[in-house]
């Protein structure tokens, strides 16, 4: 179902008169993409039902209304998406396919609340319950929830040195998985591994390294080296490993293979190399490339192997991520589009605004982080200094956060929770530093940090 149509059923159900009761619960909070909602009216738990308010979720958002009070029916529709409703119905039309409430629509001291199941399928997100803070997540976790998810579920993160998760800040060093608290405090090792970037789900780091990906508890209690490829990229999901190898001296040669979680049940699901592997439902995400000319497109497959599609036809793609519906990649300037390949848009003009530069470009890093996408800047004109900056993911309200003389300077930009990681060149030495998203500190040497017990 798309977030349109539900947004359409939102605002239609805070137009209509129903039923009127009055309710009284201990206080359930709504995060929705790691923002805590406030409403009028907070959800209620009815007949087992968690039900939820909608003004809160789709304020934002508008749609046109048609009321017929003949039939007591109600059509709303934006762009293509048409929503079907009758009042007291526990089914709603849309865009042709019925849909089932769990319980119809009750609005309590003034505010409309409908099922939390009928959110999900809606907005196409995952929503969880925390009995421990009796909060509704929606999306993407809070910052301050420990829990283990995939760091990337969402689009928050690419295969990374630096991760948050459950409150700890865990990151490859010297040979070692450390974890450390984001205020630099209890460092400790976890596991002497080799490896430069990783993933963290259900309690385990998957690590990849040039002789393959390892999996370590994040107790350090158990390693296990699970593929055993030259791998280019990797991404997990809750059911499987998908990786492209890096077994040929031809960029252009290789595959994209999909396992288990622990190495088992190898297959090729194409006989292409792959470059910033994504996965995004049942389907994997990744560029490919072609010859002549080494030109790197956007390509999707079905996580079964079939239904090969090239997105982009006109533009390349370069450091790829998904996030939510959107592909957002670069060639020069950053764009976005959806997983379709449509509604395509530039979201930055940095050469059109710099005529003299012609190498001015979006380059080395591309991360993306509750609402916000990070990246970097920079020219081959040494005049001209790199900039890491951050916008939101529609392109508006863009921040440089700091920049840098040196043309080559940021790499592996990295979010973890409030803090963004990035390696600056120093001397031919790459040195991690840190500062928060927000921009209210400057750049610290990461390792100065550290708390040394």
């Amino acid at each position: 179902m798309k977030k349109s149509a539900l947004i359409l059923v939102a605002i239609l159900l805070l137009s209509i008169s129903i039923s009127t009761v009055t309710i009284a619960t201990e206080k359930i909070s709504v995060y929705f993409d790691g923002k805590e909602l406030t409403f009028n009216q907070p959800p209620q738990v009815m007949n087992g039902n968690t039900m939820v308010p909608l003004r809160g979720i789709f304020e934002e958002l508008g749609a046109e209304v048609k009321w017929d009070p003949e039939i007591n029916t109600v059509k709303a529709y934006k762009n293509e998406d048409e929503v079907i409703l009758k009042v007291g119905s526990t089914t709603a039309i849309v865009n042709g396919a019925e849909k089932v409430l769990d319980q119809p629509a009750v609005v309590a001291n003034g505010s409309v609340l409908v099922p939390l199941r009928f959110i999900s399928e809606a907005l196409n997100k995952e929503v969880k319950w925390y009995s421990e803070e009796n909060a509704v997540v929606i999306g993407i976790d809070p910052v301050n929830f420990s829990r283990d998810i995939v760091t990337n579920e969402y689009g928050d993160t690419k295969p990374a040195d630096f991760i948050l998760s459950d409150g700890w800040h865990y990151y490859l060093d010297d040979d070692k998985l450390f974890r450390v608290r984001p205020e630099g405090h209890d460092r400790e090792v976890v596991y002497e591994v080799k490896g430069y970037k990783m993933l963290i789900q259900d309690g385990w780091a998957y690590i990849q390294y040039y002789d393959g990906v390892r999996r370590v508890k994040l107790d350090g209690s158990l390693s296990q080296h699970i593929v055993q490829d030259h791998i280019y990229d990797f991404d997990i999901s809750p059911e499987m490993l998908v990786y492209s190898d890096n077994n040929n001296e031809s960029s252009a040669t290789g595959n994209l293979y999909r396992t288990n979680l622990d190495g088992t049940d190898k297959r090729v699901l194409t006989n292409n190399r792959a470059f910033e592997v994504n996965i995004s439902g049942e389907w994997i995400i990744f560029e490919k490339v072609h010859h002549p000319g080494f030109e790197f497109h956007i390509y999707k497959i079905k996580n079964d192997g079939t239904e090969m599609q090239k997105l982009n036809t006109d533009v390349q793609g370069h450091l790829t991520i998904v996030a939510g519906d959107w592909i957002y990649s670069a060639h020069n300037e950053l764009y976005r589009m959806k997983q379709d390949g449509t509604q395509f848009e530039w979201l930055t003009d940095y050469s059109v605004k710099n005529p003299d530069y012609e190498s001015y470009n979006v380059n080395t890093a591309i991360n993306i982080h509750q609402g916000w996408i990070y990246f970097v800047t920079k020219s081959h004109e040494e005049e001209v200094p790199s900039k890491l900056i951050k916008m939101k993911t529609d392109g508006t309200e863009k921040q440089i956060l700091t920049e840098h003389p040196e043309y080559n300077s940021f790499q592996d930009v990295h979010v973890a929770g409030e803090w963004i990681y990035f390696l600056l060149d120093e001397n031919n030495e790459h040195i991690r530093y840190r500062m928060k998203t927000d921009g209210s500190t400057s750049p610290e040497i990461f390792e100065n940090t550290i708390e040394e017990k």
